[in-house]
């Protein structure tokens, strides 16, 4: 992908991501007449799609963009579900700024099974023109803006009622227990496993920046990895191998030769030819890594799979 158009997708990304703050902080008061799924959840995804939106412009990834898009889009999900009501009728977010519409303009109200995983089990969606969007459940407001909208299109309509099917429907087995923690454990391993995979994916030859600099400073932290200062804007990790901790004797010749990734140091050659660190060895580490990072994706789908199958239906 090109410079101009990896800025172009970083740009978009930021302007949606800001337009979602902007709409958190312009939200109504959450006590009045609001439907909408918890607020708390659209600020969530807000703050997490502005730190991966940082990030893209840090690091040169695309990861990180589709990341933050993807939770750019499903805050926007959420906000779409946000439907301001009162007597005379009632707003739909749009992308900017809410649309006015009379209770007479509805086309339909249907009911449909909702899940196990929302609120309740049962929900509604309503229609205004081509526009389908969904009742949230908002504490009780719900059932006040059907009684309130079935009222006002009676009345604009000669006493008939709304289209759409609003009886519900006949209930289903329910999941049991163990499908649904499975579910969740599954849920909570996917939205983990794009992080692994880009802490740990090798690096190929073309992702490289190659540059000549000279070591002011090295900081060896006791880790898997050392700090080494070139005296550039960052500051560059080295993952620490029996060749790359010579560097702390002080075994090398100046300048280095180095290609990096991000932030990592990939290969380092010092002016003798002395190879301190191979892409293959940074690979071999990057891979340690992922499967690290599988480990504790897993292990955190494990421990809510737990969770779920042990607590009490009450406390779930």
């Amino acid at each position: 992908m090109s410079e101009l158009s990896f800025f172009i997708h970083r740009l978009v990304l930021t302007f949606f991501s800001l337009l979602s703050l902007y709409h958190c902080l312009r939200a109504p008061y959450a006590a009045g007449s609001v439907l909408e799924h918890p607020r708390w959840r659209m600020w969530c995804l807000t703050l997490c799609s502005l730190v991966f939106t940082g990030a893209s412009w840090f690091q040169r990834s695309m990861l990180w963009v589709i990341i933050g898009a993807a939770l750019t889009v499903l805050a926007f999900i959420h906000l779409r579900s946000r439907i301001i009501f009162n007597a005379n009728g009632f707003s739909l977010m749009g992308l900017f700024r809410p649309r006015r519409y009379s209770y007479g303009d509805i086309v339909s109200i249907t009911a449909h099974e909702a899940g196990s995983f929302r609120l309740t089990r049962y929900g509604y969606r309503i229609r205004v023109g081509w526009d389908i969007r969904p009742l949230a459940w908002s504490w009780g407001k719900r059932s006040d803006f059907l009684n309130l909208a079935d009222m006002a299109y009676r009345r604009a309509h000669g006493g008939k009622p709304i289209p759409g099917r609003h009886i519900i429907p006949p209930h289903r087995k329910k999941r049991s227990r163990n499908t649904e923690a499975l579910l969740s454990a599954g849920m909570i391993f996917l939205l983990l496993l794009p992080l692994a995979i880009y802490a740990g994916y090798p690096v190929g030859e073309n992702q490289l920046t190659t540059r000549t600099a000279s070591l002011l400073h090295i900081n060896d932290h006791g880790g898997r990895s050392l700090t080494l200062d070139f005296g550039m804007k960052d500051v560059l990790s080295l993952y620490r191998t029996d060749r790359s901790s010579m560097l702390l004797t002080g075994i090398y010749t100046e300048p280095f030769t180095l290609q990096t990734h991000g932030q990592h140091i990939v290969t380092l050659t010092d002016a003798d030819g002395i190879i301190f660190l191979t892409r293959q060895e940074f690979n071999t580490h990057r891979l340690h890594a992922l499967g690290i990072g599988l480990m504790l994706s897993a292990g955190a789908g494990l421990m809510l799979y737990s969770v779920i199958l042990c607590a009490k239906p009450k406390h779930r």
